[in-house]
């Protein structure tokens, strides 16, 4: 279960050529992009496709060269802050359904009402008290006068550490250059902007969760000590958005599946003197002696980033209960709800308005029903979803599938408040009108159109080319490729929503930095005239 011995294929694309999980991943990126591929002649996929390659073809003439690695981080930060901020001072989004109920309860809760969490609400759904209780730290930092300004910037914020997270992981994956690459094409992305204004907590919960599995897999081998602080940090991530817990399954299962591997840090030298590149299943040396990973060291990391997760997590939940803010802690009071609404025929497994009056109101919240008399209602409408001809089962399979992977951002969340509205510039000495409509395409269309190159780089990083890019450490790649089938599999059956994706969109841009690695060289072959890629 050690490295890819004797692959003789460098690259994701040799990992993914000895792993079942990953030959799924590469027809599940192959199925996903098919689908973008067949829909980009819509009017207005066609000129968003056109510009994010113009976009992405700049961002690699950008990253040519690996010089200057000490000013990119600063400048990527820089940048990322500034503009996040500037944007989010323009856009006036305004918070509603849940984001609204969650700020509303945390400016009762800074204004010093303890019993804000105590509802019907945050019974059924307290693990949303984590986010509402941050969101009362800022209101009662800044005032609530200066609460969503305050939090929108944040976000950018967040945007900025997913970012360079993005950055260091791809680096750790496909090298310096390839890092830029991602970390810049994910600062371009359009579907970041489009939702970066709308108070979710998908931005914190997903920063976080990046800056744990860093923790978990950039440190040295020999850092035992720090994977439970990132065990903890999912766990935190956790209470936020309840994403982190597939992170931390993903974690573990790559220090298991992939308990040997090589990777290049300073102090250590090939064995023998010769360059080896990672799974290869050669050992590194260092001035400690050999470095070698057992299957044995693999199982203790993987065990010290559960139980710290779970650890974590349940004192955060108890901390919660105890104090009083939440006598349900950070629990679930309807899980099966998000699978009721997710095999809803009618509603394509998204969000029911008919689901939501006549199954969440007036069973599950009716105080004129006992316990387990709504207990056997909901699981009898359960069963009855769960029932389904296999035609039926593969029609709301494919359109769940259609609405995460292939549908254009539901943008009304963050510009409902630009609706009919127009601007009048003066660009270059002639006037333009522009029309709120048409910024809302715009985004849109660029959005699919990045998402579609997107694809393409990680299947381009899982093809086993004989000379592609080198994977400096696979652990990485392996840790998001599960995280992505988890989550595809995952929505297939629960409840989904377009603004769910958002939340796992930084694992392609890792994923996909050994493509970026091998089109870069691929492009530098071709300009010395001299490019030899042979594929196997």
């Amino acid at each position: 279960m050690g490295g890819m011995k004797g692959s003789g294929w460098t690259g994701l694309g040799g990992f993914i050529a000895k792993w079942p999980v990953g030959l799924a991943f590469l027809v599940f990126l192959l199925l996903t992009a098919y689908g973008n591929l067949a829909l980009v002649g819509l009017e207005t996929r066609w000129p968003g496709l056109i510009i994010m390659l113009a976009v992405t073809a700049v961002v690699f003439l950008l990253t040519m060269k690996s010089e200057g690695g000490r000013l990119f981080v600063p400048l990527l930060v820089g940048f990322s802050l500034v503009i996040h901020a500037i944007w989010a001072l323009s856009l006036r989004t305004q918070p509603v359904s849940d984001f609204k109920t969650l700020l509303s309860s945390a400016i009762l809760f800074a204004e010093g009402d303890k019993s804000a969490y105590m509802n019907r609400y945050y019974a059924t759904w307290a693990y949303q008290t984590g986010f509402s209780l941050y969101e009362a730290l800022v209101v009662r930092l800044f005032g609530s006068a200066h609460a969503i300004s305050v939090l929108k910037v944040l976000n950018g914020c967040w945007l900025t550490l997913t970012n360079l997270m993005i950055y260091l992981l791809g680096r750790r994956i496909a090298g310096e250059r390839a890092g830029r690459t991602v970390a810049l094409l994910f600062f371009l992305y359009p579907g970041t902007w489009s939702l970066s204004t709308l108070l979710t907590n998908q931005f914190m919960g997903t920063a976080l969760m990046l800056s744990g599995i860093a923790l978990c897999l950039l440190v040295p081998d020999k850092a035992w000590h720090v994977l439970p602080l990132g065990g903890t940090l999912l766990a935190v991530s956790n209470a936020i958005r309840s994403d982190a817990v597939i992170a931390a399954i993903a974690v573990s299962m790559a220090f298991l599946l992939l308990p040997q591997h090589a990777m290049r840090s300073i102090g250590r030298r090939p064995v023998d003197g010769k360059r080896q590149t990672a799974g290869s299943g050669r050992d590194f040396q260092d001035s400690g002696g050999t470095c070698r990973n057992s299957f044995a060291s693999g199982l203790a990391r993987a065990a010290l980033v559960i139980f710290s997760f779970l650890g974590m997590g349940m004192l955060l939940s108890w901390s919660l209960a105890a104090s009083g803010v939440n006598p349900m802690g950070l629990g679930n009071g309807f899980p099966a709800w998000k699978l009721i609404a997710g095999l809803n025929e009618e509603s394509g497994g998204q969000y029911s308005q008919k689901d939501n009056d006549e199954i969440f109101f007036g069973i599950h919240l009716n105080p004129d029903l006992p316990a387990a008399e709504k207990k056997e209602r909901e699981t009898a409408i359960l069963r009855q979803r769960l029932q389904k001809s296999p035609e039926a089962w593969l029609k709301l399979l494919l359109d769940k599938s259609a609405t995460l992977w292939t549908s254009q951002d539901d943008l009304h969340w963050a510009f409902s408040h630009l609706e009919d509205k127009s601007w009048d510039l003066n660009l270059f000495g002639k006037p333009v009108n522009i029309q709120s409509a048409g910024l809302v395409a715009f985004l849109r269309g660029t959005e699919r159109g990045a998402f579609l190159i997107l694809l393409l780089l990680c299947i381009l990083a899982g093809l086993p080319w004989r000379r592609g890019a080198e994977t400096t450490d696979p652990r990485p790649g392996l840790c998001f490729i599960l995280m992505l089938l988890a989550m595809a599999v995952l929505y297939l059956f629960v409840e989904v929503q377009l603004r769910y994706r958002i939340s796992f969109m930084p694992a392609f841009f890792i994923v996909a930095a050994p493509g970026a690695e091998l089109l870069h060289r691929m492009l530098g072959g071709l300009w010395h005239g001299n490019a030899q890629l042979e594929k196997r």
